[in-house]
């Protein structure tokens, strides 16, 4: 995508241990970067989707309203080699964002959010690297804009609205041993694939995801991202 690259002075370096790409940084992607990456490698999204990726939950709200993300599994699996990644042209738009989103912020703001995300130590978080061109952020913000209205879309092309979320409190009660008490991130992920299991949210996932991927079916992608830009264009 011509947007990844555009105005961008910013390149990996060959030396980086890519912590990224192999440790704890969350990638999310939405239905369509994920159908781009599965016609380059050759397979269907639900194949893709099991091997490469992960249901997680998103709960800036807290748990009784979790939405559902699509991550990437880590170390990721597309990472050649331990330093290559096999679908660099059809890679996630949080993977082309990365580092240079961060030059977006406010210099407090982003070394927070550094230290709080374990960035800290990531030889491309520099002041240098993250020195962005008016060009360069007026594109990282159109980038970041696309992305979340193609999440919007997934939500609704998935459940039928857009912002769909379910309530994890008492499952995660459950999987603590006190009603209230803040769990670990992989542990949120533990309850919410037993979650979707049990309710059979995951199996109408999986289906849905066959039945989009039919030739005959992908207007119900332009049809959502539609809804999804009118639902951003609404709430400016």
């Amino acid at each position: 995508m011509d947007l990844y690259s555009r105005g961008s002075r910013f390149g990996c370096e060959e030396a980086c241990p890519r912590y990224g790409c192999k440790g704890d940084l969350l990638v999310s992607a939405g239905l369509f970067e994920i159908l781009a990456q599965g016609r380059i490698l050759n397979k269907p999204m639900a194949e893709l989707l099991g091997f490469a990726y992960r249901l997680s939950p998103s709960a800036d709200d807290g748990l009784s309203k979790v939405r559902i993300r699509f991550t990437l599994r880590k170390p990721c699996l597309f990472l050649e080699g331990g330093r290559t990644c096999s679908i660099y042209e059809a890679r996630p738009a949080e993977c082309a964002l990365f580092p240079e989103y961060l030059g977006l912020l406010p210099e407090t703001e982003r070394r927070e959010h550094c230290e709080r995300n374990g960035m800290a130590a990531y030889p491309c978080v520099t002041d240098s690297a993250l020195s962005l061109s008016p060009e360069r952020k007026e594109t990282l913000r159109g980038l970041q804009r696309i992305h979340q209205k193609e999440i919007m879309a997934t939500e609704i092309c998935l459940f039928g609205v857009a912002g769909f979320s379910v309530d994890l409190r008492q499952d995660a009660a459950a999987a603590t041993e006190a009603a209230g008490a803040r769990i670990p991130y992989e542990k949120a992920e533990e309850v919410l694939e037993s979650y979707l299991v049990r309710t059979g949210i995951y199996n109408t996932i999986m289906e849905r995801l066959g039945v989009l991927e039919k030739e005959a079916e992908m207007e119900s992608f332009f049809s959502a991202l539609s809804i999804a830009e009118a639902l951003m264009e609404a709430s400016l």
